[in-house]
């Protein structure tokens, strides 16, 4: 029995790894085919009846897709989501009736996901940055206050958009956020999926996410000392048992934010990197904190 132990392990592995590139392939295929019409369907159902407008803009040769809902004449809460996603991670959200009674809600595929060049991502977060900035410069001529929301990697750049654009940033809400360098976990799959044998059989979603992923480290030490640039309300929420962005990551980010006019960490107890899932109330009441605190 021990002797085969090992090869019924390497082919429940193997299984396990093409039910997970089967559903990402299938996943991938929806999120194009399904384009805006799902995102439409699926928010529209909100209590209000506001309708959802998808709009796209041309940034440094790239179509950015996003979306907003709501009241222009509130203040805005933008999403930013993390990697392998698309603006339909925050769909929950966007039609929650609360948060559509207190802002605007907004929300941006970033460069290499959903319909922003899915499959061709930018691992430069100043690039992003700089491509996303111009869609926040379109809401800053209609909203006194931006609040960016940013989950996982997503949080990463909005950190990076606050040091970079204060004037377009008011407040952040980090989500499970990736901000110390090193502090967090690469599998193994990362780096055999990035070789060029391989590379081509994953989805694109993930090769996006796998070209970051392998590039988080760097785009985070150049953030290093651009920390006292971020001036703006702060709340951190953080699982403490996120085994994939370390607990540590939010103790970094407090330890940093020096010159930020409020900084708070709130702490997700038993809950890891589903934070935004399993601690829905949590991040609701974050969000509502923040817009009492920039108003």
């Amino acid at each position: 029995m021990s002797s085969k132990r090992p090869v019924y392990r390497k082919k429940r592995f193997f299984t396990i790894l093409l039910l997970i590139v089967g559903l990402a392939w299938f996943r991938d295929f929806l999120e194009f085919k399904a384009g805006d019409h799902v995102l439409l369907d699926s928010i529209n159902r909100n209590a209000f009846g506001y309708s959802l407008k998808i709009d796209h803009l041309n940034a440094d040769n790239r179509s950015i897709r996003y979306a907003e809902i709501g009241n222009d004449s509130l203040p805005l809460l933008f999403f930013i989501h993390g990697a392998p996603s698309s603006i339909g991670f925050w769909k929950d959200l966007m039609r929650d009736s609360s948060l559509l009674s207190r802002a605007q809600l907004a929300a941006v595929d970033r460069p290499g996901y959903g319909s922003s060049g899915l499959g061709y991502p930018v691992t430069s977060l100043q690039a992003q940055a700089s491509m996303i900035r111009q869609v926040l410069e379109k809401y800053r001529k209609l909203h006194r206050k931006i609040i960016l929301v940013g989950s996982s990697y997503g949080g990463t750049l909005a950190a990076r958009m606050a040091m970079d654009f204060p004037d377009l940033v008011d407040g952040v809400v980090f989500i499970s956020a990736s901000l110390a360098p090193g502090r967090e976990t690469t599998y193994d799959i990362t780096y055999w999926t990035d070789h060029p044998a391989l590379n081509w059989i994953i989805p694109r979603s993930l090769h996006s996410a796998n070209r970051e992923k392998l590039s988080h480290r760097l785009e985070l030490q150049k953030m290093e000392t651009l920390w006292p640039r971020i001036q703006q309300n702060i709340i951190l929420l953080q699982g403490k048992r996120d085994g994939l962005i370390f607990p540590v990551n939010a103790s970094y980010a407090f330890q940093h934010l020096v010159n930020a006019a409020s900084v708070e960490i709130r702490w997700g107890n038993g809950l890891g990197h589903n934070y935004i899932w399993k601690g829905r109330q949590q991040v609701k009441k974050a969000l509502f904190d923040m817009l009492d605190c920039v108003q």
